[in-house]
């Protein structure tokens, strides 16, 4: 008799607990997915700015022209 009341009231908790389960499992998913994003942005704008750190350099090193900054903008959109 005990048994059976335990096992009435207990009914329908499984249910609650996936859907507990679910919703967690997505919130991780979507929080790692957002993290991966902003890390492929961090890596895409950190080779930019190295490109256009080296070809300001290279263009001091041969002094090909003073204008740094326009050379900085070109290989910036290129990239």
């Amino acid at each position: 008799m005990l048994l059976e009341n335990l096992k009435v009231k207990n009914k329908g908790n499984i249910s609650f607990l996936t859907l507990a389960v679910v919703v967690i499992f997505t919130v991780l998913f979507l929080l790692i997915f957002d993290l991966c994003r902003i890390f492929i942005a961090r890596e895409e704008t950190k080779n930019a700015s190295d490109a256009a750190s080296l070809a300001v350099a290279q263009n001091l090193l041969f002094f090909e022209s003073l204008n740094c900054n326009k050379i900085a903008e070109e290989v910036v959109r290129k990239n």
